[in-house]
């Protein structure tokens, strides 16, 4: 028969070792869930890297945007040397292996939308988001062609921002709601100064303004690089397709989408996230909306540049 005194003691140490191993559990299982956080952390960063690798390993590297390459059965659309697509066309693109940068020269965190970036400067201010993105593109091959008295945009008072006054010295002056242009500044044709006209516009412009400036186009099927889906509001959001692509047999189209975002960022060709055989091209018309990685679109949200369609 066991002594009283000596199975108290017993019952005591069991109770001791019992309270004492539950609180050992503890511990165990926070350093279980740590290890598993580190892990999954591992897992995506290592996916997200091997997505990019594969891009470069699975076709040859563009340098530009006319050279992504296009899926069996289709070929790019003709376009006339001088025109916006073919501009866009030539536009240079980084390494597929490149992040995005934001205006501070930070990279950009989320990469779902990626597929790559174009080699373009973008500023040190975090100004040339979505609209500014069609707008600087626009802007830049009208340059390009010496087409200077067809640079101006609206602001989204209304008021048009025109560089050839921009140039002669004219400056907007804004109060409230109200927009004044005077003659302050010498005249000035330097590209630093087509910069600063470029700054003013991203200021007082954005997909609002855009949205209510081009032309709507009616049949989605017409598309062309240079058109712009355009969601316009507070927030709003704009693509800009950069190439064009046509089934040999059906003449269906199939386009690029290149984008800005918020904060300002570099210019990249944007994932089809609902077709991955396809991507980065899209279907035009296919589904009720049109899907991008950071908006979702109707297809009636189509605008054009060109104002003789």
């Amino acid at each position: 028969m066991e002594n009283p005194a000596s199975a108290a003691i017993n019952e005591n140490a069991v109770r001791r070792l019992s309270i004492t191993g539950r609180e050992r559990v503890k511990p165990a299982r926070y350093v279980s869930y740590l290890v598993f956080l580190i892990v999954l952390f591992l897992l995506v960063w290592l996916a997200q890297h091997c997505l990019i690798g594969a891009q470069a390993d699975q076709s040859p590297v563009a340098e530009h945007i006319g050279e992504i390459l296009v899926p069996d059965g289709w070929v790019r659309s003709q376009v006339t040397p001088d025109s916006f697509g073919a501009w866009l066309r030539d536009q240079p693109l980084k390494p597929p292996s490149s992040r995005i940068r934001l205006y501070n020269g930070n990279r950009k965190l989320l990469r779902h939308a990626l597929y790559q970036v174009v080699d373009l400067p973008i500023g040190n201010k975090d100004l040339q988001q979505c609209a500014d993105v069609a707008i600087r593109l626009r802007s830049d091959y009208l340059l390009s062609r010496g087409r200077i008295s067809d640079i101006a945009f609206n602001f989204t008072s209304g008021d048009r921002a025109r560089y050839s006054d921009w140039i002669s010295g004219y400056r907007p002056i804004v109060e409230g709601n109200v927009v004044t242009w005077r003659r302050i500044s010498r005249v000035d044709s330097s590209y630093e100064n087509y910069q600063d006209y470029l700054t003013t516009v991203f200021m007082y412009a954005g997909s609002y303004s855009l949205s209510r400036e081009l032309e709507k186009v009616r049949d989605a099927d017409q598309i062309v690089a240079g058109d712009c889906f355009i969601k316009g509001g507070f927030p709003g959001h704009v693509i800009i397709v950069v190439d064009v692509a046509i089934d040999t047999v059906s003449g269906e189209r199939i386009v690029l989408f290149g984008q800005g975002f918020t904060p300002a960022q570099d210019i990249h060709i944007i994932r089809n996230p609902s077709d991955s055989e396809l991507s980065p091209w899209y279907r035009i018309g296919l589904g009720r909306k049109l899907v991008t990685p950071e908006w979702t679109f109707e297809w009636s949200d189509l605008h054009t540049f060109d104002e003789t369609r």
